[in-house]
């Protein structure tokens, strides 16, 4: 026999009376529109309900727990239905979701110790594993972090940055910022932030930028190079620049030089840019149309 509920109604209307098999679909699409609370009483009624079997009170139970980690921000409420569609689902594939659901939970309530006992340890960035006379720095639950690891990220640093770091002493420092940036990461995935669509579309964004620079890069690399006679024309043409602004005189060459030899870098640069993406727009056949 199929189960009547009723939906909360607005106006001085009398509320819908809904099905069993219209309760999940209507939520769903209360869900979908943005009405999380009332999404959230329609699961909640579900499962105080009779007539669900525990597979489907399960089921009730994790969309309702979903709802309210990452629409209602109330971690400890979705805990507990979470650990409730824990114990009466049987689904393998639903099981690994919910785990990673309580666990979640656990991390936004500040619970991160219990977080990560709960996972036993295993989420991981990067599996840890060191070269042959490498030797590991710190561990991070019960995975070893290892020498060749920090030196790696380290050397993916900006030269002016990785400066800062050059020296044994100022390598344990670095060290140490690289394992607490692991352990942020951690936290952040067992929050369940990787997942989090607004950080997916972050993350897309970056990658698009991380490729569109190193594309710029491979095009310019090795074809901008000045030299003093081009620092010298950029004098010649940009005194008005080069001014004293006390004296109005214009400053000798030698005290500008270093900024002369940057703006002609720049301009070759830009007139590389240009002709690289003449060269681009050509190919791809597009037009700016302007706005209306």
């Amino acid at each position: 026999m199929a189960v009547l509920m009723t939906l909360p109604s607005c106006g001085g209307k009398a509320p819908e009376t809904l099905s069993s098999e219209r309760i999940l679909e209507t939520a769903g699409a209360l869900k979908e529109k943005g009405f999380s609370v009332q999404a959230a009483h329609l699961y909640e009624q579900a499962l105080e309900a009779p007539g669900f079997g525990e597979a489907e009170r399960g089921n009730i139970a994790y969309l309702l727990a979903d709802l309210e980690l990452n629409k209602l921000a109330d971690p400890a409420t979705a805990y507990a239905h979470f650990l409730l569609a824990k114990n009466l689902v049987k689904d393998e594939a639903l099981l690994k979701e919910i785990q990673q659901g309580m666990v979640a939970a656990l991390e936004r309530s500040g619970k991160s110790m219990a977080a990560s006992q709960l996972l036993g340890d295993s989420t991981r960035l990067v599996p840890g594993s060191g070269k042959p006379g490498d030797r590991p720095i710190a561990r991070i639950g019960k995975t070893q972090i290892f020498e060749s690891e920090a030196r790696a990220a380290l050397d993916e640093l900006p030269e002016q940055v990785k400066g800062q770091f050059s020296g044994p002493d100022k390598f344990d420092k670095f060290a140490r910022q690289y394992v607490a940036s692991r352990v942020v990461l951690d936290a952040a995935r067992r929050a369940g932030l990787d997942q989090d669509p607004r950080v997916k579309q972050r993350l897309a964004q970056l990658q698009d930028d991380v490729l569109k620079n190193a594309y710029v890069e491979r095009e310019l690399a090795g074809k901008v190079s000045v030299t003093e006679s081009d620092a010298r024309t950029y004098y010649q043409d940009h005194q008005s620049e080069f001014k004293d602004s006390k004296t109005g005189a214009v400053r000798p060459f030698d005290e500008v030089k270093e900024s002369c030899l940057n703006m002609a870098r720049y301009q070759k640069q830009s007139e590389l840019l240009n002709q690289m993406m003449e060269r681009l727009m050509k190919a791809a056949d597009a037009e700016f149309l302007g706005p209306k």
